[in-house]
């Protein structure tokens, strides 16, 4: 079984079921893109839809600038993806750390010593950390909380700008040059 959450800009965390990217290509709406989008991406680099490579990366990356927060667990750590861990998104993580050890979402991590690696806009620095620094350290207090939901109680979200804008371009890779 996966232990993996989205939370969203407005802090619902949500269960993924399988993976983060298939979860968006189920749902595009609620993560602010559309399917056309999602289809032109996986065109203009000629992968199949849900393959893990370059076009996932570029939705992703789209996702985290827009302020998404990607949480999966690993037999060894958890993996946070985020744009930066600062202001709201350091309280959603915070908030998260603290749930995540009394029970999200039917999962309750039991090793309070379980490395969590945050990965910040896909730089090369990583930072590593666990869940009860980050649940209990005056670095992370949070001050917004995380709401549990499930992935239908989103609301959908108006197309992101950049996502509009990708129709009026020949390929992805135009428009990644524009912006």
């Amino acid at each position: 079984m996966a232990i993996a959450y989205w939370i969203s800009p407005k802090g619902k965390i949500i269960d993924v079921q399988s993976k983060h990217i298939a979860e968006v290509i189920r749902y595009p709406e609620k993560f602010g893109l559309n399917r056309e989008a999602i289809d032109f991406i996986y065109d203009t680099y000629n992968e199949r839809i849900g393959q893990e490579g370059k076009a996932r990366y570029q939705i992703m990356m789209l996702l985290f600038n827009k302020g998404w927060i990607r949480l999966r667990r690993y037999k060894q750590f958890w993996s946070i993806n985020v744009k930066k861990l600062a202001g709201r998104t350091k309280s959603y993580v915070t908030d998260w750390a603290q749930k995540v050890l009394k029970g999200l979402h039917g999962f309750t991590e039991n090793d309070p010593t379980m490395p969590v690696k945050i990965d910040q806009g896909g730089s090369s620095k990583v930072k590593t950390t666990d869940v009860t620094t980050m649940a209990q350290s005056d670095k992370f207090i949070p001050e917004h909380h995380i709401i549990e939901c499930k992935i239908n109680d989103l609301p959908d979200l108006p197309l992101y700008e950049e996502v509009s804008k990708i129709g009026k371009r020949k390929t992805f890779k135009e428009y990644l040059n524009e912006t």
